[in-house]
């Protein structure tokens, strides 16, 4: 869930040189600014570069004898195309590694406000923003006259400020920073799992008002067969150090409804997917199903949220069987 936003490469050429401007058609051409989509599909790499620089050729110099490779190695002052390859991408890269982003710690801020187990904390499925939801029980905390207490749009207005103001454009760095249910994880996953709505009006889960009578124990919409829970895979989410869960049916007669979404990125750290998994993490966990939909706490025995080592497909895949 991202916007477009512009990064700029800016390359000077030698085309002030004799032997260039003999035979390039752009001798005229000092430097180059390639404009391009840091979020979007149209990176910056070799064959980006080169496709723009051929319709710039044509539509300059229509005429010109050779196709755009040519006319960037002359430009360049380079002698082969993979001279040239190694060029653009070594400086696309350099484009990318010093990319602004926003560290995860600076996401909920709670670590700069005394509470440096809230993000971790909240991906096991704890934190109040899992285990409350809206009231108007007459000994509610804060106690307003005539205002419940949890809101999940108050409580949350952190999460729709980071996404209307920073995550739709910039770069958010990965949540392992803070969280090690992310850390190592060499094939490159991740899974949300969540067993409780918080939220009524969202078009998502049961949870409906009044709250106090109908969102106790409410439940988002399935999209799960949970099959099997190893707790010694998460000590400090299950609150023990071994013991399994078996849910041989589904529904009412396995586990309840479970709502999962998971996403996974590829082996090159400069494709789009694996420079914006913060992005996607923050997007699933807290944007899209807890802020939007209302979806929060974990499975009993499982962390809410963790690295998922057995998928790596595609991103944001929605699973129909699941084992944790």
């Amino acid at each position: 869930e991202r916007s477009h936003q512009l990064g700029l490469l800016h390359l000077p050429t030698t085309s002030n040189t004799a032997a260039a401007m003999s035979i390039t058609c752009l001798s005229s051409v000092e430097s180059f600014a390639l404009y391009f989509e840091t979020s979007g599909r149209q990176q910056c790499n070799w064959s980006v570069f080169r496709d723009r620089l051929d319709v710039e050729l044509k539509r300059e110099t229509p005429n010109c004898p050779h196709d755009a490779t040519t006319e960037l190695l002359a430009l360049l002052g380079l002698d082969a195309e993979p001279d040239a390859v190694d060029y653009i991408n070594s400086k696309c890269q350099l484009v990318y590694d010093n990319q602004p982003q926003m560290d995860w710690e600076a996401v909920t801020k709670k670590q700069a406000y005394g509470q440096p187990l809230f993000d971790q904390t909240y991906y096991d499925g704890g934190s109040y923003l899992n285990e409350y939801y809206e009231t108007n029980v007459d000994n509610r905390v804060p106690y307003v006259v005539n205002k419940a207490a949890n809101v999940l749009k108050k409580d949350g207005s952190r999460i729709d400020d980071v996404y209307e103001a920073y995550a739709k454009e910039g770069k958010i760095g990965y949540a392992d920073e803070v969280v090690d249910n992310f850390q190592n994880c060499p094939l490159r996953a991740a899974m949300c799992c969540f067993a409780s709505d918080r939220q009524a009006g969202d078009n998502n889960g049961n949870c409906a008002k009044p709250y106090d009578e109908n969102c106790v124990n409410a439940a988002p919409a399935d999209n799960t067969d949970l099959c099997y829970v190893d707790m010694k895979r998460h000590a400090r989410a299950s609150g023990t150090d071994g013991g399994f869960a078996l849910y041989p049916g589904d529904n009412a007669d396995g586990e309840g409804s479970i709502h999962c979404h998971g996403l996974a990125w590829g082996d090159d750290d400069y494709d789009i997917e694996s420079r914006y998994k913060g992005n996607n993490i923050f997007y699933v966990s807290m944007y899209d199903h807890l802020y939007t939909r209302g979806y929060a706490r974990n499975v009993p025995g499982a962390p809410m949220c963790k690295s998922e080592c057995s998928y790596t497909s595609s991103t944001h895949i929605s699973f129909e069987k699941y084992c944790l």
